[in-house]
């Protein structure tokens, strides 16, 4: 089918480059972090019991409430992406570009932090230039050459997403009584029911990879492995 630059198909792009488990955590932990506060105190109360909060993930939970409470769709967050803490630079550009565009003004970036990255694990130490200057004070002066070299391969870009995020919170509406019956029958935490904040953003014309398709004209759910829009 013909492919979609959604903002949940996006970020789940980046599933492929961490450990899906660690991230999907963090990624309830954050949404719900947003979306608790228009919940009740119960659903607050809920929240705090339900849902662990390593303090190892913290730094991803920070990172992706960034994305989808603080920076809209023309903010581009150049990061590690294994780990969250580092991140390179915040690129500010046109709002509504095309994800190409978007590609196109973040690769030149990428492309410097890469080379500095590996002019300081070839042993260049004194700053040269702004990108030697930031890979050394995220990485330290005294950094393993393999781990910057490693890190060199790992920089990506995410893009904001605080507009949608509002959108889907007011779509989300609709969904969210049903979601939260289908959980509680399940036993299962209804902060789950944050996740398709990333997969769709409760866009009812996004199809999603998965073993869940959700409809809305009969509100039950079909097992199937679905398509994923890229």
């Amino acid at each position: 089918m013909p492919t979609m630059n959604t903002p949940g198909n996006h970020t789940a792009r980046t599933l492929r480059h961490q450990g899906l488990a660690k991230v999907l955590l963090a990624l309830a932990l954050a949404t719900t972090a947003m979306w608790v506060p228009v919940a009740t105190a119960d659903t607050r109360t809920s929240a705090e019991k339900t849902l662990p909060r390593p303090a190892s993930l913290q730094p991803w939970v920070d990172f992706w409430i960034d994305v989808y409470g603080r920076h809209h769709d023309g903010v581009l967050t150049l990061h590690d992406s294994r780990d969250a803490g580092i991140v390179y630079a915040t690129l500010e550009t046109p709002r509504g570009q095309s994800l190409r565009d978007r590609r196109l003004r973040a690769e030149p970036e990428i492309d410097a932090f890469r080379e500095a990255l590996l002019d300081v694990a070839e042993g260049e130490r004194r700053a040269r230039t702004p990108y030697h200057d930031r890979v050394l004070a995220l990485w330290g002066p005294d950094a393993n050459p393999l781990t910057l070299r490693a890190a060199a391969e790992h920089i990506r870009f995410q893009v904001g997403h605080a507009e949608a995020f509002r959108d889907a919170l007011s779509r989300s509406r609709v969904w969210r009584p049903w979601i939260n019956r289908v959980l509680t029958a399940h036993r299962l935490p209804r902060e789950l029911g944050a996740i398709p904040f990333v997969e769709s953003f409760f866009r009812p014309d996004v199809a999603a990879s998965g073993n869940l398709h959700c409809r809305q004209a009969n509100a039950t759910c079909t097992s199937g492995t679905g398509s994923t829009s890229a």
